[in-house]
């Protein structure tokens, strides 16, 4: 069994924030496999299941995020090597997206909670831009909404994104990293 966890924070007030991204991305996963999501509550999550894998959604708030994801890796004996973790990422340009196997944090909150809580650092992360705001403060840019033009440009990479997750799925990590991580952005 896979997991595929993306990271956001629950709540109509995040919703179209930068920070949701994750949770967009494994919502259109869930769409593209005709999944319907529900509440685990023991896990402090919103999950769908596949045979295959889970989508998880943490309804923890962003930074307490790996005790969800902690507790979903237990309740399903899940392998860290068959962790993926969608995370929008001020390192990369908007709209660019990145698969990698282990690695840094990338100083994002609640990537660190989840390497915390699992003692390993070794699973997926497939990072999604967002750029970054030199000139204000970086909560208030991340929890910040997207605005039109940052739509457009999610919008246009959602389903390359969407395609990384099912490569990431179907053929593992390194499959996904040579075909999706030589890709333009277009």
């Amino acid at each position: 069994m896979k997991l595929i966890v993306g990271l956001g924070n629950p709540g109509v007030k995040y919703k179209n924030t930068r920070h949701n991204l994750g949770f967009l991305t494994v919502d259109n996963l869930a769409l593209e496999y005709k999944l319907r999501q529900k509440a685990l509550n023991t896990c402090s999550s919103r999950i769908a299941k596949h045979r295959y894998f889970i989508i998880a959604k943490p309804q923890t708030y962003m930074n307490l995020s790996g005790k969800a994801v902690q507790c979903l890796v237990k309740k399903f004996k899940i392998s860290i090597e068959d962790i993926l973790v969608v995370f929008d990422d001020v390192n990369l340009d908007l709209g660019r997206f990145k698969i990698v196997q282990g690695g840094s944090t990338y100083g994002h909150n609640g990537l660190k909670s989840i390497v915390d809580s699992l003692k390993d650092k070794n699973f997926s992360r497939l990072r999604i831009g967002i750029g970054s705001n030199s000139r204000g403060d970086l909560t208030d840019f991340v929890l910040g909404n997207l605005t039109r033009k940052e739509i457009i440009a999610i919008d246009s990479q959602l389903e390359n994104i969407t395609d990384c997750c099912k490569n990431w799925i179907e053929k593992g990590v390194n499959s996904a990293m040579n075909k999706h991580n030589k890709r333009k952005k277009e």
